[in-house]
């Protein structure tokens, strides 16, 4: 099927949902997918983060091969994977204000060059076999590289880019990270087979140089939002804004119930279903390899995507995570899973690129880094604990009961949400006036 196949099926498929909508507008987007390339300081943050990301996905697999061939058992592996995710959790919130307050390319330098260190710390601690305790240490110091890096991150493309194009820049961030998501694992274990988990982290932070290296050439703002200073009412300040948009607190909130209750016992359990009902691993590594296939091309359809009403087909791409809990309830061929993952694949990122972009559109760019914080701060509080109960639950109860209520959840926190005419705007005229409300605070502050 050819790119144009694609794109004509979404428009019939949307179309189709919408018609009866006079409201509603479809028209081609005059932004190419590849006009965002033009702009020099996107091209060069889009290509310094391919090469990092990539990087930070042969980390964990070095680390934890380097580990395991030492003798230290999984408890190891698990201890220093936890410090990472504890620190990121811990110094979110505090990096989103750092974001806000301070030049976004400085503040993800300092970051890449923080993370840099913990990893050239964690090699000496490797060659001088250094206890797993001390590597933990090092990953926590990494995890809060990371909490300051991600928000800053986030906020960056208003800074650089205007708002026409700011779908398409994110739905090349979006092919960058599964691009690299789909590269980095594998390269890291040729590494280490190849070279050693020595040699795989040295690449890493190789790759955090040409990060930092990208970005001191980006052009932005010395401090986007005024004096510097840091504070408990910077917090306060991003929860209202979240508060104020009715839109944005409603997925907010249908996202937080959603990840713990509905995406966590998908990654729990879908192994144990591929196990127990095709008696093979290859649906599973399958469907998983599926579902980033089928993002890449979601990311790629989304960009074509002009709506007036862009929550619609953001909320029907969520929708089709139910697919994925169907197939692992009923007992359908492996073919229908793994087809249910591409094309949940598909839906998921194109609900991603909107969500994003509605983001990156209706929020100040005052406020960026700590709106997104508060987003990445319930994942990675909730996350955990939806992996734990999902696999005691299961272990009591069966997978049948805990992945029904996964898709009782997911329908419920999905297809109410379209009744809200902001959550189909991903947007409000209430959020120009907020937008404003917010620059002429900031400047009082100045």
């Amino acid at each position: 099927m050819s790119y144009g196949d694609i794109e004509n099926s979404g428009k019939m498929i949307f179309g189709a949902l919408m018609s009866k909508n006079k409201n509603v507008t479809y028209t081609r987007n005059r932004s190419g997918f590849f006009d965002a390339l033009r702009y020099r300081d996107f091209t060069l943050v889009a290509g310094g983060q391919l090469v990092s990301a990539i990087g930070d996905g042969v980390l964990p697999v070095a680390v934890s091969l380097a580990l395991l061939q030492r003798g230290d058992g999984v408890a190891a592996v698990g201890s220093i994977l936890a410090a990472r995710s504890i620190a990121m959790g811990f110094a979110l919130l505090i990096g989103g204000i750092v974001a806000d307050r301070f030049s976004r390319n400085r503040v993800m330098v300092g970051s890449d060059i923080i993370r840099a260190l913990a990893v050239i710390a964690i090699i000496y601690l490797l060659m001088y076999d250094y206890s797993a305790a001390f590597i933990s240490i090092m990953m926590l110091v990494f995890g809060l590289g990371e909490a300051f890096f991600r928000p800053a991150f986030r906020g960056i493309y208003p800074h650089i880019l205007p708002d026409d194009l700011l779908q398409q820049a994110n739905a090349w961030g979006s092919l960058v990270s599964r691009t690299a998501a789909t590269i980095g694992p594998a390269l890291g274990g040729a590494l280490v087979a190849s070279v050693s988990p020595i040699g795989a982290l040295w690449f890493d932070v190789v790759t955090f140089g040409i990060s930092a290296l990208t970005l001191l050439f980006v052009r932005l703002p010395v401090s986007p939002s005024g004096n510097g200073k840091v504070g408990l009412r910077n917090i306060k300040d991003g929860a209202l804004v979240i508060v104020r948009r009715r839109w944005l607190g409603l997925c907010f909130a249908a996202g937080l119930i959603q990840k713990p209750a509905s995406v966590a016992p998908w990654l729990v359990l879908l192994p144990s279903v591929a196990l127990d009902r095709y008696n093979s691993s290859f649906p599973y590594a399958t469907s998983m390899s599926l579902y980033a296939v089928g993002a890449i091309v979601g990311a790629v359809v989304s960009s074509k995507i002009r709506i007036s009403i862009p929550g619609v087909p953001a909320i029907i791409g969520v929708s089709t995570f139910s697919l994925i809990m169907a197939a692992m309830l009923l007992p359908v061929p492996a073919l229908v899973l793994i087809l249910a993952h591409f094309l949940a694949g598909i839906g998921l990122e194109v609900y991603g690129v909107m969500w994003n972009t509605a983001i990156h559109r209706e929020i100040p760019k005052e406020m960026l880094g700590r709106v997104t914080s508060f987003e990445m701060l319930g994942s990675a509080c909730l996350m955990p604990i939806g992996y734990t109960f999902a696999g005691a639950w299961a272990e009591i109860h069966g997978n049948t009961i805990v992945l029904s209520i996964a898709a009782i959840v997911c329908i419920v926190t999905t297809f109410p949400l379209l009744v809200d005419s902001s959550v189909r705007r991903l947007g409000s005229m209430e959020d120009e006036n907020d937008k404003k409300k917010c620059s002429e605070e900031v400047a009082s502050e100045r």
